[in-house]
């Protein structure tokens, strides 16, 4: 079976007696059971409103949704790529450390976090502005990474996202941990070893070619994406009761948003969460569900069942 999020979905499909057809392959494909017709564009399905695929697509416009449902956001505003000297007055209204990051992104791309003074805000933000328009500049949020998928009715699969890591042995070098650790086949995404990640390593007092002590943790970078080669723990089970409204509350928040995954950030989802201890990052409408089907530790969840549910009802 493909472990893509689009494989995972056609084989969903298949199973029911849905025909599929790739109109462009890899892009978009054609659903069709008797008389009824749906279409997959990646990770998108037709339920879902060209609204909400908008809001979802800029993460500033985001927030102001989220905003009006009364739900915790980031404290921080965006920028155009040619206004440093706005930015610049205006961060003086928030709390150190900050995150930069485009307004419109994926999989990590060009976020940088744990930004403490003016001049790595410079360096953070030319490297973002050689890519994107608009940048997002923010308060850095202290907690754990979690990505919850959800309807707007219920939660299907929450993953605690940890930023790519290793574990010392007492023998090998970091660089010998990472090639070991991406050698396992079962890892969805291989740790990427970038600047980024030699620079974390650096401002922890390490270098690639460090030896770590038996049973030293060590993460390469501060950003718990997966793309970079964080790990998948599902915690579904494991959360109090008010993170999954959250979530709900979330994607209701969007208008004709079928489905998606929210980022959210907690100090601690075991209990109730209020003001203090939670802040939501942003929704993906096309949420990649691979991180829900294979969990590097944890329950697997068919979310591509719900998907195609949501597609076909009548196959229920």
């Amino acid at each position: 079976m493909e472990n893509s999020a689009r494989g995972q979905i056609i084989e969903e499909a298949k199973r029911r007696g849905i025909k599929v057809i790739a109109i462009l392959d890899g892009i978009i494909d054609l659903f069709n059971l008797e008389d009824h017709t749906e279409y997959l564009c990646k990770q998108f399905i037709s339920k879902t409103s060209a609204v909400a695929t908008y809001i979802t697509n800029n993460k500033e416009v985001t927030k102001v949704f989220l905003q009006r449902a009364g739900l915790n956001v980031p404290r921080g505003k965006a920028y155009d790529r040619d206004d440093f000297e706005s930015a610049e007055r205006e961060i003086e209204k928030l709390n150190w450390p900050l995150i930069i990051k485009p307004t419109a992104s994926a999989k990590g791309d060009s976020v940088f976090t744990n930004i403490s003074t003016t001049q790595e805000l410079s360096t953070a933000w030319q490297q973002v502005a050689q890519k994107h328009q608009k940048i997002l500049i923010e308060e850095m949020f202290e907690g754990q990474d979690y990505r919850i998928f959800a309807l707007p009715e219920k939660v299907i699969a929450i993953t605690q996202r940890i930023p790519a890591n290793v574990i010392g042995d007492g023998k090998k070098t970091i660089k010998e941990l990472i090639e070991e650790k991406n050698g396992d086949e079962k890892r969805l995404v291989k740790i990427q070893v970038d600047e980024i990640a030699v620079s974390f390593l650096e401002k922890s007092g390490f270098a690639l070619d460090s030896v770590l002590e038996k049973d030293k943790l060590v993460f390469l970078r501060k950003n718990a994406n997966i793309s970079t080669g964080g790990d998948i723990v599902d915690v579904t089970d494991n959360v109090h009761e008010s993170v999954k409204t959250l979530a709900i509350k979330a994607i209701k928040a969007v208008p004709g948003l079928a489905y998606g995954g929210v980022d959210l950030m907690s100090k601690d989802v075991t209990i109730e969460q209020n003001d203090g201890n939670y802040t939501i990052l942003e929704i993906n409408a096309s949420a990649s569900i691979k991180m829900h089907h294979f969990p590097t530790t944890g329950k697997p969840r068919n979310v591509a069942k719900e998907i195609v549910d949501i597609m076909f009802p009548e196959t229920i």
